[in-house]
């Protein structure tokens, strides 16, 4: 019986010996893996964090390039991404980028809006209800700016053609979702 006893209880403290173990072993595993995640989201983070960095500076360096004689007053994203398009021109005299407070202040030409969305179809309320062929004809190149610059929400042309300025507003919806 004694021999029994003595059997038992070195099982038990053994079995007790070998869960510690193992629960310190799974636990440590358990640390490993989730330093490891950490390390990842943190690289991730990171990552993102550098490319916003690195969008903000080019977006200052192209407000330093278009504004000389500007102060350096500190700036949202919106008001950078702004003054960098209202300066810009296009090459093509006849379609010309212009700022807002330009916008409508010729008498003989027509105030137009028009939706850019975001599948790259463009609406005009002066031309139709369905998006135009040819956008390049009412507003040249100006769409490549919501294209370049996520921050730009609207964009004001002039197209001396046409006789129009347009103001396009950018749209977070796809245009073949509202049919």
């Amino acid at each position: 019986m004694k021999n029994v006893l003595i059997f038992l209880a070195g099982a038990g403290i053994g079995s007790v010996i070998t869960w510690k173990l193992i629960e310190k072993k799974y636990k440590d595993l358990a640390d490993e893996e989730i330093e490891s995640v950490k390390e990842v989201f943190k690289k991730r983070l990171d990552e993102l964090q550098n490319k916003e960095q690195l969008e903000v500076e080019t977006l200052k360096s192209e407000e330093t390039k278009t504004s000389k004689n500007k102060s350096s007053k500190s700036k949202s994203k919106k008001e950078i991404a702004k003054e960098i398009i209202v300066e810009e021109e296009y090459d093509n005299s006849v379609i010309t980028i212009i700022k807002e407070e330009d916008y409508g202040q010729l008498d003989d030409y027509e105030m137009c809006t028009g939706l850019y969305y975001k599948d790259g179809k463009l609406t005009l309320d002066n031309v139709e209800e369905e998006p135009v062929s040819d956008p390049i004809f009412y507003v040249g190149h100006a769409l490549d700016i919501f294209e370049e610059n996520k921050y730009v929400e609207n964009v004001f042309v002039r197209n001396d053609d046409t006789k129009c300025d347009y103001e396009i507003l950018r749209s977070e919806k796809n245009y073949s979702d509202l049919i």
